[in-house]
């Protein structure tokens, strides 16, 4: 019986820091998809010179239009914008006379 009371004591407990390790997984997930949202709609205001309402709505249509998920329109345009920038040949900092 008390074995069984003791093995009960631990499963709760065990329940209890499953639930909080997936609460901070989604909330980690919830930062990093923030991020990249916020990070898209940067891009778009400087690319259409609007504000931050109109980027988010421009995100939201192309979102529902194309029936992609938010956060996946805003990683697309991220890959788009980073592919970019990347190829940019710049010079080193070392080389930079400025």
């Amino acid at each position: 019986q008390d074995a069984l009371e003791v093995a009960q004591l631990f499963a709760n407990a065990a329940a209890g820091v499953l639930g909080m390790v997936r609460t901070v997984e989604q909330l980690t997930e919830a930062l990093a998809t923030r991020r990249t949202i916020g990070q898209a709609m940067g891009i778009v205001m400087e690319r259409y010179t609007i504000d931050d309402e109109q980027a988010f709505r421009f995100l939201t249509r192309l979102s529902q239009t194309t029936n992609t998920k938010l956060r996946l329109v805003a990683e697309d345009l991220l890959c788009g914008a980073l592919g970019r920038a990347h190829s940019i040949d710049l010079p080193k900092r070392a080389d930079r006379t400025d």
